[in-house]
């Protein structure tokens, strides 16, 4: 899997209070999104430093989660209050978990990082056997956006490590191919997709 490079706690970390709105409100609409599992199995995909995965843990108490991502050394940076989340390094291509063993699978901020997200896709739909809910930035509003911020500028605004870049029209089509989508909808700049596994 592409190890994403660049900014893992930029967006969690940032002092200027537009974007801490923006990130606030962008959490905000994820755990809306999300129906509690009760004492069902969670799985968060590309948990990075496991901002998301602390935040359903801690709204769904019930819940076994579990945060995968690429490297022990990643893993090893995430918070102390994680300490009852479950923490796997693998691959968003071959997660190690047998087929059906999630209620619920999150992903966000994580495609965009892949040199292939369909075979991720496919495996997240895989281990899912209920919700699923992804998350990825909206573009090409994402790169407008750091180039007015005066980021990334050589790179016509593209984030270190984006590989993939989708609009929210785009991005319901490619899902579609997996899931049924029951919300698709934008939380500027980003877009959040949430639905059900198809079944096979």
């Amino acid at each position: 899997m592409q190890s994403p490079i660049g900014n893992y706690f930029d967006k969690y970390q940032t002092c200027h209070p537009l974007e801490r709105w923006a990130v606030r409100r962008f959490l905000d609409a994820i755990l809306a999104a999300l129906d509690d599992p009760g004492e069902g199995r969670v799985l968060d995909v590309g948990c990075g430093e496991g901002v998301v995965t602390g935040m359903i843990r801690q709204a769904f108490p019930r819940a076994n989660v579990m945060g995968l991502d690429h490297g022990h050394a990643l893993l090893a940076l995430v918070r102390p209050e994680l300490a009852r989340v479950g923490l796997v390094a693998g691959s968003a291509y071959e997660l190690p978990f047998p087929d059906d063993a999630f209620d619920l699978v999150v992903a966000t901020e994580t495609l965009e990082h892949l040199e292939d997200p369909a075979a991720a896709l496919r495996e997240i739909a895989r281990v899912g056997r209920g919700r699923v809910l992804l998350t990825v930035p909206l573009e090409p509003h994402w790169r407008v956006l750091n180039c007015l911020r005066g980021r990334y500028l050589k790179d016509r605004g593209n984030t270190p490590g984006h590989l993939q870049h989708w609009s929210r029209r785009d991005f319901g089509r490619f899902l579609a191919t997996r899931l049924e989508l029951d919300r698709l909808r934008v939380v500027f700049p980003w877009i959040l997709a949430a639905g059900r596994v198809r079944q096979r």
